[in-house]
């Protein structure tokens, strides 16, 4: 899932001091709804936070339930014979679009000038695109049908994303990023580890294995833009271009303008082409460590539980240890080898024990590059105010394109390692801890953090 090294799997709030912080110097905020221009807020409320993690929590479930469950099980059904090819198209076609349109949305979010805010509108907008998406996945009946639907939610997430992704940098300061990056990853986390269980008990139920996230979704999207303290941006304050113009925008970025943000860039969208290539996980356990279908339910709990405990690890740890700026590209390249590690683990498990211990070390290396690296993007962010969402948009494809390019390239390394004795699944992850430590090393280019 082109997480760029990935990809691209979130209730109650901990009472940690450090998670309401104050924000960009010089700021006010506007209360929801209110039509008066205001600066970014000097100290984040309570309220702005909680509509991020809630916000987070019913995006994440309604978003990774297709791929972490529904997808692979659903088409396997469809397509039996050409499961891991039909995976990888959806999969990658998802990507694309979000690729595609994410930096488009973040452009036009940045120039946003309604009254309900510079993000709310593409919050709501994206919310109701991804459920029609989700809801068509629940009624399709066959491989192009289901495929449609899910490139319509890959847009509305695009449409969401562009305003989304801008919210901590809009209303964090940069000390406190890594610790609430921790948190919204953690929600994160709860959101997959819950779309796992309540999907493994409704894969006899396929409009209730897509359409239970869309009313999810619904519901704590409206309550988060009830609650999110959102910029309203005066139409002085917006050069009135052509609409052409703002679109091209959302792409417009010359790399040796901003060094740090491009090695960074380069960085995750490495790593994350590594994580794309641990999306077979399920293909792995049947074709390889001999799962049956009747298993599978039961191990997909098994693994969720692995994946929670390695996550939530990894993220409250890479949150903690994130506050340091001059400290985040070591931990970067660390976590990929922890990566790597995990994925010789899983190329040579001959067992399921030895496998979900593979990929316990697997979440705890995303968990915790999920805030490290988050904080060290915001480090390097160029572009000023102004261009938050844009910028944000753009980290998107280093995640999105190798989403859409992993799953094209899994087939093909199946096919390879399959002629080699330990099999064409094992070389998958063997290739996937290669990939991360050459994405963990490009940090070592960026220079000059506070």
């Amino acid at each position: 899932m082109s997480i760029s090294g990935s990809g691209f799997g979130d209730i109650a709030r901990p009472a940690d001091p450090a998670f309401v912080t104050a924000v960009e110097d010089g700021a006010r905020v506007a209360e929801p709804m209110t039509p008066i221009l205001q600066e970014p807020p000097q100290r984040t409320s309570r309220r702005g936070i909680a509509a991020i993690l809630i916000l987070t929590f019913g995006n994440g479930f309604a978003t990774l339930m297709p791929p972490l469950v529904a997808l692979p099980v659903i088409i396997g059904r469809m397509d039996p014979a050409g499961k891991a090819n039909s995976l990888g198209l959806a999969l990658g076609l998802s990507a694309l679009a979000l690729l595609i349109f994410a930096p488009i949305f973040g452009a036009i979010s940045d120039r946003t000038t309604s009254r309900l805010g510079m993000r709310r509108p593409g919050i709501i907008g994206g919310t109701l695109v991804i459920s029609g998406g989700l809801f068509i996945q629940g009624v399709a009946q066959s491989l192009p049908v289901l495929i449609g639907g899910v490139i319509l939610m890959a847009f509305g997430a695009a449409v969401l994303t562009g305003s989304y992704a801008a919210l901590i940098p809009d209303q964090v300061a940069p000390a406190s990023r890594g610790r609430v990056l921790g948190f919204q990853s953690l929600m994160l986390v709860l959101a997959g580890v819950s779309a796992a269980f309540v999907g493994a008990e409704l894969l006899d139920n396929q409009i209730a294995l897509f359409g239970g996230g869309a009313v999810l979704m619904l519901v704590t999207s409206a309550v988060a833009a009830v609650l999110l303290r959102d910029r309203i941006l005066d139409k002085s304050d917006v050069s009135r271009l052509p609409v052409l113009h703002t679109l091209v925008e959302g792409f417009r970025y010359n790399p040796k303008s901003a060094p740090n943000y491009s090695w960074v860039w380069a960085s995750r969208f490495i790593i994350t082409l590594s994580t794309t290539f641990g999306g077979f996980s399920l293909y792995f356990m049947t074709d390889q460590l001999g799962v049956t279908e009747e298993q599978l339910p039961g191990l997909i709990t098994l693994s969720t539980l692995v994946n929670l405990a390695g996550t939530v690890i990894g993220t409250l740890v890479g949150g903690f240890i994130s506050g340091k700026l001059s400290r985040l590209p070591n931990l970067v390249i660390i976590v990929s080898v922890i990566f790597a590690i995990g994925g010789v683990l899983a190329a040579f498990s001959t067992t399921v024990p030895m496998f979900m211990l593979a990929l316990g070390i697997i979440a705890l290396a995303i968990g915790s590059f999920l805030p490290v690296d988050g904080a060290l993007v915001m480090a390097v962010l160029p572009g000023g105010k102004g261009e938050t969402g844009k910028y944000m948009s753009i980290i998107t494809i280093a995640d999105q394109l190798p989403r859409s390019i992993g799953p094209l390239l899994v087939p093909a390394i199946i096919a390879l390692g399959a002629v080699v004795p330990m099999g064409g699944y094992s070389v998958l992850y063997i290739v996937m801890g290669i990939v991360a430590v050459l994405g963990g090393l490009i940090v070592r280019r960026v220079k000059n953090l506070g």
